[in-house]
């Protein structure tokens, strides 16, 4: 999962994000009064001067909505005010996605008259719903506080990161410091899933991600999650937020949560979200790994298939991996982007196996030293790429090299026999020319 989070106003330049970085469903409509509010206990009867409400907007259906995003709201009744938090605002200009990647990029808290966001949300076909928060008023007050200190030119903006510090794990934060440790204490210990697990499960039906991700997400991606860790996710904050029990000052406890309302329905199916169908470096290295083969096979019996193949193999296999390999590099030594470092796909996709587009080529020609050169250079080649994936099997690398290195072995090493049979005087692919 790549994500930028945006202020909806700005909705419609984000289409130019999501092509980067990786319409709108219409006709919704806002619910002004509260839906069937669920109570989970009685709601405390007395004014008070603010009424806080943390906020879940659902997913939507562009690439960059569909975790869904989060906010509090604010009513202040001696100011009459009403107004909602949020803290995945951005601003997206020509440098954006480049920032975005050497991990710069700067998000803000940003604020807005509360009908204005139900009003943004319905007209984008996304649920809201408001979960009421019991705060004592010192609470509230502290709450507040922090807030309005956020809000200053000098505390405003922050370094966005899709896991560990954006919109939902601001609030999570917030809402825990207020409540003095009860959120991360009603969430203890681990999941099964890994970061990388749980973003595909949501971004699954967008192949050209999943396939960026596995190649160039490194193992912090594949960290398995704690419960608190899960809280990036707005909607797994929604859930926590129920279970929360904040201690009293007698020695007993209250729930956090005492009312939800649901403020905007979504009109259409819920978008969707599901593991990727099969993982798209398997289908890539793995055609080129057939077409190689296949290249050897009928090199006696069709020599022109043969040299089409061959050639053509060689030329993909070397831009490929080799762009792989120099953009891993490239990512690794300047940007700052923790996730993108360490790259252990390195062992398997080099930076100098753009040489194949050329060499590949000339070995299969009339060229017999230049298929020696080959093969050694694949042989080493096959044997890092192996060692990689014996020693993940072993679990000495936390990495899922799985989707790279595997498919990959097996393209070298057909690259490689195919390479090895010429040095053995098998008649160049090239022949049926004369």
């Amino acid at each position: 999962m790549i994500r930028a989070v945006l202020d909806l106003r700005g909705a419609s330049r984000v289409a130019l994000v999501v092509v980067v970085l990786g319409g709108l469903v219409g006709g919704s409509r806002a619910v002004a009064q509260e839906q069937s509010p669920t109570a989970t206990s009685s709601p405390r009867v007395g004014p008070r001067r603010y009424y806080v409400e943390l906020i879940t907007m659902g997913p939507g259906d562009l690439l960059f909505a569909r975790f869904a995003h989060n906010a509090i709201r604010v009513r202040d009744r001696e100011r009459r005010t009403d107004r909602v938090f949020n803290w995945g605002t951005f601003a997206f200009g020509p440098d954006f996605a480049w920032k975005f990647v050497k991990g710069h990029a700067m998000y803000w808290l940003s604020t807005q008259a509360f009908q204005d966001t139900l009003e943004i949300y319905a007209s984008h076909d996304r649920y809201v719903i408001g979960q009421v928060l019991d705060l004592t008023d010192a609470e509230a007050e502290d709450l507040v506080a922090r807030i309005e200190r956020n809000l200053r030119p000098e505390h405003r903006q922050y370094r966005y990161h899709h896991f560990d510090d954006n919109c939902s794990t601001r609030v999570r934060d917030l809402l825990d410091t207020v409540t003095h440790g009860a959120l991360r204490r009603s969430v203890p210990g681990m999941t099964d899933r890994s970061f990388r697990q749980t973003a595909y499960q949501t971004l699954g039906t967008e192949l050209w991600l999943v396939g960026f991700l596995d190649i160039f997400a490194n193992q912090r991606f594949d960290r398995v999650m704690s419960r608190w860790d899960e809280l990036f996710l707005p909607e797994r904050l929604h859930d926590a937020a129920k279970r929360v029990r904040v201690p009293r000052g007698n020695g007993g406890s209250r729930p956090l949560v005492i009312l939800e309302r649901r403020y905007v329905e979504r009109q259409a199916p819920p978008p969707r979200r599901e593991p990727p169908p099969v993982r798209p470096t398997w289908v890539l290295f793995g055609a080129l790994a057939v077409m190689l083969a296949l290249a050897m096979a009928v090199s006696a019996r069709a020599p022109r298939a043969a040299r089409w193949l061959g050639n053509t193999g060689f030329v993909l296999f070397g831009l490929v991996a080799g762009i792989s390999g120099i953009a891993s590099l490239v990512l690794w030594a300047f940007t700052d982007h923790a996730d993108l470092a360490w790259n252990v796909n390195l062992l398997s996709l080099w930076p100098t196996d753009i040489a194949l587009v050329v060499l590949g080529p000339r070995a299969l020609g009339a060229r017999r030293r230049h298929a020696a050169l080959l093969f050694r250079y694949l042989a080493v080649h096959a044997v890092v790429t192996f060692g990689t994936v014996v020693v993940a099997l072993a679990g000495l690398v936390r990495q899922d090299v799985g989707p790279v290195a595997v498919p990959v072995l097996g393209l070298v090493g057909a690259a490689a026999l195919l390479a090895w049979g010429r040095t053995r005087g098998a008649e160049p692919v090239s022949a049926a020319a004369r």
